[in-house]
């Protein structure tokens, strides 16, 4: 058997073994809330990141760009200004009291996230459909085309990361729901 499929079953079995312990010893309603909230902490922390490094390369390829790139990178500098905000606030959001918080409003705050991770994946759709939608109007108005088509793909990559990054939190958040919130109504 080779290293790497021993090193493979050893990763599985181990986390098969963590995952049952969990469910043995269970979990109450406020390490639920707990664990969920610096889950989301470290989703909104890459956020920030990545908004980070699109505001300061978009800053220096707005700068330094010629043509659509230019315009690229502007929108990339500007999309991103929202991305670190939303980014920071979600932060800021995770520093509450859990002890004063029912079991009524950790399932809905679970909820509201899970809400709000789809919702915010349907928009990155909308956003992708905006971006062909500008590439398509740079091929007419050729005063603009630079601006449409730098525009454009920006929205593209922006749109494809938050689509990416909302459905991994949503999915993260249901599969943590499942092994831990859940087992705690029965």
């Amino acid at each position: 058997m080779s290293r790497s499929r021993k090193t493979l079953i050893t990763l599985t079995l181990v986390l098969i073994t963590v995952n049952v312990m969990g469910q043995d010893q269970g979990m109450s309603w406020l390490e639920f809330e707990d664990s969920r909230q610096s889950i989301n902490s470290f989703g909104m922390v890459l956020l920030v990141l990545w908004a980070s490094l699109n505001i300061l390369s978009g800053i220096f390829g707005w700068i330094f760009g010629k043509g659509p790139t230019r315009y690229f990178f502007q929108m990339n500098a500007f999309w991103n200004l929202v991305n670190l905000g939303l980014g920071l606030a979600g932060l800021f959001s995770a520093a509450t009291d859990l002890s004063t918080l029912t079991q009524g409003q950790i399932i809905s705050a679970y909820h509201d996230m899970q809400n709000l991770y789809i919702l915010n994946a349907g928009l990155d759709v909308a956003y992708i459909a905006i971006a062909f939608l500008l590439l398509e109007r740079a091929k007419y108005i050729l005063k603009w085309r630079f601006l449409l088509r730098g525009y454009g793909f920006s929205l593209i990559v922006q749109g494809s990361f938050l689509f990416v990054f909302d459905l991994i939190m949503f999915f993260i958040h249901k599969n943590y729901a499942e092994l831990y919130l859940y087992p705690l109504w029965n």
